[in-house]
């Protein structure tokens, strides 16, 4: 899907886009990306130790062999280019890639506003285990640039992925990504979300649980500032018996900031034993600031267990006043309760390194908000 077509889908799906508006994109003539700025390797940031993970580095919607670290990974891992789509092919060998692969997207600036776009399939064989990380960020000084990523993924039976995405990209930038999973029987598909950057960004989120006993976890964490518009629009299909989902989301937002979270369990006929869980919650530090959350659920069977909350509120002043009169200053007893409420969600990531950068990663948008 190309930047175009989303923003056709948006102007026609007006239900599933009512919170977000891309109209400011149809007045800007957004010319392609060429993929082919000069990036020197040691320049590009990484979530992980080069000892601990391979790399796979894309700019501007294309994949820089020169900028990766492939050398060790299987033969025929990655197929496709720029123009079809890139696609993973990770076969049915639980060790067959030890280490996590991380996905750099790099978007570079210029004088003029770009737009780039990559689309990637991955298939997850049976048995196989996968950890993917995306990181989505900004090189240089310019105008705006669009990034637009379509992610298909399938897991096949007892299979898991750990799929965790850091978008940290300019103030000025635009990132529309959209992802569809089929977790097959027996497979788990594990996804954590951190946004911090972009003016606008949307995700598109359709899991498929298609065999029994599959499960997803699917957790967030958005902090926005300034007038940054975050927007995830969730939808966990559960089209077999006994299969598991849980979604956790959370917001911080300052300034005129403002989030959205759409969440949709489906319960299909047939699918007995389901077990939903969702739930979504939103800190306003700001009078300025809005959250919209709009969860559903759609039941078919009778013999489910399913469940939704949202919150959306401000610091909690008897947390507060409880951590002054013990001495904590203001500022730091607002960041020590924003600190905690998104950590909830960084907790659960499965991965300790990941935790530290994504934790690292907060604690710098917590110094620069100025608490």
């Amino acid at each position: 899907m190309n930047l175009a077509a989303i923003i056709t889908k948006s102007q026609q799906d007006r239900e599933g886009w009512k919170y977000t508006s891309l109209q400011a994109l149809c007045a800007v003539n957004f010319a392609p990306a060429d993929g082919m700025a000069d990036i020197a390797p040691d320049i590009l940031p990484s979530i992980l130790p080069e000892s601990d993970r391979h790399r796979l580095v894309f700019v501007d919607g294309h994949l820089r062999g020169a900028l990766s670290a492939i050398d060790d990974l299987p033969a025929g891992l990655v197929s496709g280019d720029g123009e079809t789509g890139y696609v993973l092919t990770v076969q049915g060998q639980t060790c067959l890639i030890t280490a996590p692969l991380e996905l750099v997207f790099v978007t570079t600036k210029t004088a003029e506003a770009r737009q780039s776009r990559v689309a990637l399939r991955l298939e997850l064989g049976a048995n196989a285990r996968l950890t993917m990380i995306e990181h989505h960020l900004s090189l240089g000084t310019g105008a705006a640039h669009v990034g637009v990523l379509s992610t298909g993924i399938h897991l096949h039976e007892q299979s898991k992925l750990l799929h965790a995405k850091f978008q940290d990209l300019a103030a000025e930038d635009y990132h529309l990504s959209q992802t569809r999973v089929q977790v097959d029987k027996g497979a788990f598909y594990d996804h954590f979300a951190m946004t911090t950057g972009a003016s606008l960004s949307r995700y598109d989120i359709a899991i498929e649980l298609a065999g029994a006993l599959a499960q997803a976890q699917l957790h967030g964490v958005y902090l926005q500032r300034g007038a940054q518009h975050t927007d995830t629009n969730l939808i966990v299909d559960h089209a077999a018996p006994h299969t598991t989902s849980r979604e956790v989301y959370k917001g911080v937002l300052d300034g005129k900031a403002r989030g959205v979270f759409q969440g949709r369990i489906l319960v299909r006929p047939g699918a007995q034993k389901t077990d939903a869980q969702q739930m979504s919650r939103a800190l306003l530090l700001s009078d300025q600031a809005e959250a919209d959350s709009k969860p559903e659920l759609e039941i078919y069977a009778d013999d489910v267990k399913c469940g939704h909350g949202a919150t959306i509120g401000q610091l909690d002043e008897a947390a507060l006043f409880y951590l002054r009169s013990r001495g904590v200053p203001e500022a730091a007893a607002r960041a020590l309760l924003i600190e905690a409420f998104a950590g909830e969600v960084i907790a659960q990531l499965g991965l300790a390194a990941l935790r530290e950068f994504a934790a690292r990663r907060a604690q710098a948008w917590y110094n620069a908000t100025g608490f």
